[in-house]
């Protein structure tokens, strides 16, 4: 299942209550016999706009049996992955590769939408009715929410299209790549690299400089800067490879870390922190 949601728009009305729309759109693929069913074909009143049959999230229709999981597989697809490295005078290398490229076509897919009526939220109400329990408060923001993303079968996909195709794209990765060796010393080198991604929605086109040094046989220490059409980021990464075992860990943006306010980042670069720990078998290498 793939929901996305845009333009969505929170006004205060009052002191207790946000008045909300937003525009959310769903895609599902699910196996054979597995589908929501609508409020309509539940048999319950449709909330809302009488004229809409809602989606019943609560309500799954599922097969008679555990084979029909199988018989109608709701998507298959394929990709390959490609790429070169070569070293040249004895100091340099050139690498480039591409990840990822290939397809997925569902067979069972089935769109719905929001039609963007606003609806009105006051969970943020502090007070706790005597009649009503702390339970059943949490229930009726559930139910709250649940008007949010209230949504609506696409009419393109009713019926005998329910059984509709999409094919798409997997998330390409391209990747193009320059390292340096220092001749003063070997155990340091430089590089750069260009990347470009392209995920359907979402092109990312980003060029990092990076610096990587070896003080021990054991121990490989990194810094990088990059730069992309979403911003900037400046990241590090240590990696400690004894004889039979290897961890590393890393981050890919120091930024947020500097712009820290009462534990809250305010800057908009995002930041991913990566550990890691291998297992090695055989020889060291030399």
């Amino acid at each position: 299942m793939d929901m996305s949601s845009h333009n969505t728009v929170l006004t205060p009305d009052g002191v207790n209550k946000w008045t909300v729309t937003s525009e959310n759109e769903m895609h599902t693929y699910l196996p054979g016999g597995m589908r929501f069913v609508t409020h309509g074909e539940n048999g319950d009143v449709t909330p809302g706009n009488p004229i809409y049959d809602f989606v019943k999230f609560k309500d799954m229709q599922k097969p008679a049996s555990t084979g029909e999981y199988f018989k109608k597989i709701p998507g298959y697809g394929m990709s390959v992955d490609f790429g070169i490295s070569a070293d040249f005078a004895e100091y340099f290398n050139i690498s480039a590769s591409v990840s990822d490229l290939g397809f997925i076509k569902w067979g069972r897919h089935r769109a719905a939408y929001n039609p963007s009526t606003p609806w009105t939220f006051t969970g943020f109400d502090g007070n706790l009715p005597a009649d009503k329990s702390l339970k059943d408060q949490f229930s009726d923001i559930n139910d709250m929410l649940d008007e949010c993303y209230a949504f609506v079968y696409d009419d393109g996909c009713k019926g005998e299209n329910y059984l509709s195709s999409k094919i798409e794209l997997l998330t390409v990765n391209a990747n193009l790549g320059f390292r340096a060796k220092m001749p003063f010393y070997d155990r340091l080198s430089l590089g750069l690299l260009g990347t470009y991604r392209h995920n359907n929605y979402v092109q990312m086109y980003e060029g990092r400089f990076n610096a990587t040094v070896s003080p021990l046989d054991w121990l490989d220490l990194a810094v990088d800067y990059a730069y992309s059409n979403f911003g900037h980021s400046a990241g590090f990464a240590a990696n400690f490879h004894c004889k039979g075992i290897n961890v590393f860990f890393g981050t890919d943006s120091l930024i947020p870390i500097f712009a820290m306010k009462k534990g809250i980042p305010q800057s908009k670069t995002n930041t991913n922190l990566t550990f890691g720990v291998n297992v090695t078998f055989g020889d060291l290498h030399k």
